[in-house]
């Protein structure tokens, strides 16, 4: 029987939540724990992947800093993205036998979890070739990044709810020059709660990645 951990983390900073990460991925590795996977929402913040480098940025490292917006380096593929209040990220720290240890089907899946998500609020989510993530039309509304350590995960997908196009203004979004990013607010008459959207993501995932049952953990200090 297959089990998931399901985690909602409220809003973290990102440098914590990464070390969290971290650290129950080599739990993971250990056997001590079941698959997770972490929902949670990000203080302002930019982040750029192995393919990444500065030269994505639009403003200066300096005015980055000065609206108070942290940059990290992280070991995800992909390049740079911005992560903020009203976007659902979803870390799944899971074993990759259960995609054959195929990481293209795995990001694949991942994909089809935010299409899946996206329906259930009316709207169609489709791929673009070699542009990992999903769109609508030609804007983009979830981003992937992945790192797989001993077929193990971490970093995952972040989906846009709330408008945060000035986040992504900074930025030519995954390294694409003039890439348009879209919103559950934008592309709705409103923008539904975050939490409402995890657990449509949550009954997604597990649907999608077949797992039996899963058990909900919410953090004391969520919010």
């Amino acid at each position: 029987m297959s089990e998931l951990n399901v985690m909602f983390w409220g809003r973290t900073d990102y440098g914590t939540a990464l070390t969290r990460q971290a650290e129950l991925l080599e739990r993971r590795l250990a056997g001590l724990v079941p698959d997770s996977l972490i929902l949670t929402e990000h203080s302002p913040v930019l982040t750029v992947g192995r393919g990444g480098t500065l030269a994505d940025l639009l403003v200066p490292p300096e005015e980055v800093n000065r609206q108070g917006i942290q940059i990290y380096h992280v070991g995800r593929g992909g390049r740079i993205t911005y992560h903020g209040p009203g976007q659902l990220v979803i870390y799944p720290v899971i074993h990759l036998d259960r995609c054959g240890r195929d990481v293209h089907k795995y990001r694949w899946l991942l994909e089809e979890v935010s299409i899946q998500v996206l329906a259930e609020f009316g709207l169609h989510g489709v791929r673009q070739p070699d542009k990992p993530g999903v769109w609508l039309g030609n804007a983009k509304i979830a981003s992937i990044g992945i790192q797989v350590k001993k077929w193990l995960t971490m970093h995952g997908m972040a989906v846009n709810i709330s408008d945060c196009r000035d986040g992504f203004r900074l930025i030519n979004p995954c390294g694409i020059n003039g890439c348009s990013m879209t919103s559950f607010q934008q592309e709705l008459a409103g923008s539904p709660p975050v939490r409402q959207v995890a657990a449509a993501a949550v009954k997604a995932f597990v649907r999608v990645f077949q797992y039996d049952n899963w058990t909900t953990e919410v953090d004391s200090y969520a919010v």
